[in-house]
């Protein structure tokens, strides 16, 4: 289902063809134990692609955050 809201469209129901990419959001440290850099997995962000009425390509905007 698509409602229209402004000059946007947003597509109600996940779907994963909707679905761009991903970001992801990392905390990067160094292990002062054993010297070794480490990084921790905060968030991921799917990102889906925003098109024009006539098709073409606007922009990317994150859909929502997945917390860990």
């Amino acid at each position: 289902m698509v409602k229209e809201v402004g000059s946007d469209k947003v597509i109600k129901g996940m779907q994963k063809q909707n679905i761009s990419s991903f970001r992801i959001i990392e905390d990067v440290y160094i292990n002062k134990k054993t010297l070794k850099i480490e990084a921790k997995l905060l968030a991921l962000l799917p990102i889906a692609a925003v098109y024009t009425d006539d098709g073409d390509m606007r922009g990317t905007k994150p859909l929502f955050y997945l917390y860990f």
